[in-house]
C-alpha cells in the first residue's frame, strides 16, 4: 500500500502556507492551456475595444479618454482561479486602472509604469476587462490568461492569532495566515471560532486590575526563567502557602478560565477557581515545565474572574491568562489595556471539477475537534451547495462524527458514528459510487449502504457543510481526495493508525525538492517518519 497516496488528486498537510493560502502537496501548482485570443494583438481582432482603444503594430493602444475604458473578452468562467499577465509597453499619461475576473480586480494600483505584471484572482462571472483610468494613454502586449489548476485553500482571518511553533513557543501569526500549530506535540492545521479575551492585562499583573493578597509578593519580567514565548516576561509570585491573586469582571453564563503556571522549584500545588464561585476549583500538580491550566464554570452570577490561590512559599511563575465567554479555551489572545478579539477562520475553495470526480471517489481526513461545543463542524467536497456533497461533521451531539452523501438534495447515506472523545485525532474516510457508499473510522469499517445515486458536479474542497456554513474548527493533519471509491482493503489501510508507509513517498518527494526544515520536520512527525 505504499503507495497508496499517488492515487488521491488532493493531499494537504500541515507543510506549506502563505498569506491567504494553505498549500496542498498535491498536485503542486499547474496552469491551463491559454485561454486569451490574440493576447499578442497581431491582428485587429477578438477583443471588445471600448473608446480610445485600437490595436495595430503589435500592441494594443490607448488615448486620453478622460473616463474609464476596457479591453474585453469573454473567456472566464464564474468561480475559478486565475493567474493574469500583461506587458505595459509605454506610458505617456496616466496608468492602467487594474485587471478585472468579472467584478473582480487584480493588479489594481500598481500599474503605473512599463514592466511586466502577473497576478491571480478568482472570476465573478465570464469577461475578462483590462481596465484603463481616465487619462491612461499608452500600450501594452502579451495579455495572458490561464486557469490555475492547483489544489490550495484560500485562507481568511481578519485579525493575528497565536500558535505554538516548533520550537514549541507562543508565537504570532499575521492578519490572514493559516497556523500550524505543535501544542499537541506534531503539527496540525489549527482552525479557530472568533472569541475574546475579556481580560483586558493578560500578562502585565503590575496593572490594579490585579489584586494580590496579604502575603503575596510579585517579581514582573523576572529574569530568572523564559516565559511561553520565550521572552522574560513572566511573574515570579511568592506567596505563605494560603493566599494568591486574583482579577474579576463583568462576565455571566458559561466561562472559561486559563493561566499558564509553572513552580521555581520542585512538584508544587495551588487552587485554580473563580472568585464569586468556588463550587468547580481545582487543585493544581504544578511543575517545573510551563503548563497551561484550565477551568470552565457555568455561573449565573454577573461577576467571575480568575484566581490563582495557595501559592507556596518556594514560589511560581505565571503567564498569559485569558478569560473567554464560552465552553472552551482557544488559543492565547494576548491583552494589555484593553480586551482583544481574534477573528474565526475560514479555509475553502481548494481543487476543481478536474480534481473531484462525481460519478466516485473517497474523502479522507486525520482530524480532532476542539472540544464539544454543540455545533457542527464540517469537511466536504461539493457543488457549492449542499445538495451535492461528500462530508462528514462533528454533529450538535456529544462525542459524533456523522459521515453523510447527498445527491440532488436527498441523502443517500448518513451515519453516527460514536467517538470516545471528540478531541482525540481520528482517521476517517468516505466512499461513495452509485449503490456503494461506506464509511470507515481508524481503519474499521463501520457503515455500508448498497442503494442511492452518486452526487453531481463535485468541484469544491472545503472546511465547511459545502455551501459556506458549519465551518470546521478544530486540528487537521491531512486531508485527501481520491478520483476513484477505494477498495475495501485500501479504505482499512488509509484510516489505520498505523499507515505511515503511505506517505512516505511524499516524505522522499519532499526532500527532493528542497523543502525547508519546519516542513521536513512537521512532515516527519504528520507521516510518523
Amino acid at each position: 500500500m505504499s503507495n497508496l497516496l499517488q492515487k488521491a488528486s488532493i493531499v494537504t498537510t500541515p507543510t506549506a502556507y502563505g498569506v491567504g493560502v494553505l498549500n496542498s502537496i498535491k498536485p503542486a501548482q499547474s496552469f491551463s492551456e491559454e485561454l486569451v485570443t490574440n493576447g499578442n494583438f497581431n491582428t485587429d481582432s477578438d477583443w471588445t475595444k471600448e473608446t480610445g482603444w485600437t490595436i495595430s503594430g503589435g500592441t494594443a493602444n490607448r488615448t486620453n479618454t478622460g473616463t474609464y475604458t476596457a479591453l474585453q473578452q469573454n473567456i472566464l468562467t464564474i468561480g475559478k482561479k486565475y493567474e493574469v499577465t500583461i506587458q505595459i509597453k509605454s506610458i505617456t499619461s496616466g496608468s492602467l486602472f487594474g485587471i478585472r475576473l468579472g467584478t473582480n480586480y487584480i493588479l489594481q494600483g500598481v500599474l503605473s509604469s512599463t514592466g511586466v505584471y502577473t497576478g491571480i484572482g478568482v472570476a465573478s462571472n465570464a469577461t475578462l476587462s483590462v481596465m484603463a483610468a481616465p487619462t491612461f494613454a499608452g500600450s501594452i502586449d502579451n495579455v495572458s490568461v490561464k486557469e490555475v489548476t492547483d489544489a490550495d485553500f484560500d485562507f481568511t482571518r481578519t485579525s493575528s492569532a497565536t500558535r505554538v511553533n516548533s520550537d514549541y513557543l507562543i508565537e504570532t501569526s499575521a492578519t490572514n495566515t493559516p497556523r500550524l500549530d505543535y501544542t499537541n506535540g506534531t503539527a496540525s492545521i489549527l482552525l479557530e471560532p472568533q472569541s475574546t479575551n475579556l481580560l483586558t492585562y493578560s500578562n502585565d499583573f503590575s496593572q490594579s486590575v490585579w489584586n494580590k493578597q496579604s502575603g503575596v509578593t510579585a517579581t514582573y519580567n523576572t529574569t530568572e526563567t523564559l516565559s511561553p514565548d520565550g521572552t522574560y516576561n513572566a511573574t515570579k509570585l511568592i506567596g505563605n502557602g494560603t493566599t494568591g491573586i486574583f482579577t474579576s469582571l463583568s462576565v455571566s453564563g458559561v466561562v472559561s478560565r486559563s493561566i499558564y503556571i509553572k513552580s521555581v522549584t520542585g512538584n508544587v500545588n495551588v487552587i485554580l477557581k473563580d472568585p464569586v464561585s468556588t463550587v468547580t476549583q481545582k487543585t493544581l500538580n504544578v511543575t517545573t515545565q510551563w503548563q497551561r491550566f484550565e477551568l470552565v464554570e457555568d455561573n449565573t452570577t454577573s461577576i467571575q474572574g480568575i484566581w490563582v490561590d495557595d501559592i507556596p512559599s518556594s514560589g511560581i511563575y505565571i503567564y498569559g491568562a485569558q478569560i473567554e465567554s464560552q465552553s472552551y479555551t482557544t488559543s492565547y489572545i494576548p491583552t494589555s489595556g484593553s480586551t482583544v478579539t481574534r477573528a474565526a477562520e475560514t479555509l475553502n475553495n481548494a481543487g476543481n471539477s478536474d480534481l473531484i470526480n462525481s460519478t466516485e471517489g473517497t474523502l479522507y481526513a486525520d482530524i480532532s475537534a476542539l472540544a464539544n461545543d454543540g455545533t457542527n463542524r464540517a469537511i466536504s467536497i461539493s457543488d457549492g451547495t449542499t445538495s451535492n456533497v461528500v462530508r462528514f461533521y462533528y454533529s450538535t451531539t456529544d462525542n459524533r462524527i456523522v459521515g453523510n452523501v447527498k445527491s440532488g438534495g436527498l441523502s443517500v447515506f448518513t451515519f453516527n458514528n460514536v467517538l470516545s472523545n471528540a478531541v482525540d485525532f481520528i482517521k476517517l474516510a468516505i466512499k461513495y459510487k452509485a449503490n456503494d457508499f461506506k464509511m470507515y473510522v481508524n481503519g474499521i469499517e463501520v457503515s455500508t449502504d448498497t442503494s442511492g445515486a452518486a452526487p453531481v458536479g463535485l468541484k469544491e474542497l472545503a472546511f465547511d457543510n459545502g455551501a459556506g456554513s458549519a465551518d470546521f474548527y478544530g486540528r487537521c493533519k491531512t486531508v485527501a481526495v481520491f478520483k476513484e471509491a477505494l477498495s475495501d482493503t485500501e479504505l482499512a489501510c488509509l484510516t489505520s493508525t498505523n499507515n505511515r508507509e503511505i506517505f512516505l513517498n511524499y516524505y522522499y518527494r519532499m526532500q527532493y525538492v528542497g523543502a525547508n526544515t519546519e516542513a521536513l520536520s512537521c512532515a516527519e512527525q504528520t507521516f510518523n517518519i
